[in-house]
């Protein structure tokens, strides 16, 4: 009878092994593309924002740069 038990329960831990293995796999590329997403959604936003105040990224950048010197 123990046998028989302690059977079952190995085999059931290797099932909960195996069905968290298939559960978790591919996990970290879809993190990674959601991290990329984010990244180029806030590059966006700031591109957007100093077009919108300047008309043109490279003064937009410029007049922030001399803001937060003091020269400007």
């Amino acid at each position: 009878m123990t046998a028989k038990l302690t059977k079952a329960y190995i085999s059931t831990q290797h099932r909960i092994t195996e069905l968290s293995d298939r559960r978790d796999a591919g996990q970290g590329a879809l993190e990674y593309i959601g991290i990329l997403a984010v990244v180029v959604v806030v590059i966006g936003l700031a591109i957007a924002g100093f077009n919108a105040a300047s008309g043109d990224i490279n003064t937009g950048v410029s007049d922030l740069i001399k803001k937060v010197t003091g020269q400007g």
